[in-house]
């Protein structure tokens, strides 16, 4: 059986997070070494959490407006990721939205 396909919504759609996956990906090229990278990170609508690669804060922040004005659309909390990220500037996303039956705890879900 096929699990029904979930339907896009602004915080699924790759277009939101193109912005933050150019940013990490470019960051990860300019450290040099070929990939794949995996990287983490962690969004709220009022903070973010993303690895230390170089800080440009204006330019992280314009990278990650998408997300969270996605975040906000939806009305869930927080979102975390793991991206991966290869010479070939593919990039895999998964997302770990916040959810009602999980409860926060003293470590983030990277």
């Amino acid at each position: 059986m096929t699990p029904p396909a979930a339907h896009a919504t602004p915080l699924t759609d790759f277009a939101t997070w193109e912005p933050l996956s150019r940013l990490l990906w470019e960051q990860c090229a300019d450290k040099g070494g070929a990939g794949p990278f995996e990287l983490s990170g962690q969004l709220s609508r009022g903070a973010w959490s993303l690895p230390r690669l170089g800080r440009d804060f204006a330019r992280e922040q314009r990278a990650v407006e998408p997300v969270l004005a996605a975040l906000a659309a939806s009305g869930a909390a927080e979102v975390a990721f793991v991206a991966r990220l290869t010479a070939d500037g593919s990039v895999t996303l998964r997302l770990f939205p916040s959810s009602p039956a999980v409860e926060p705890g003293i470590a983030s879900a990277h």
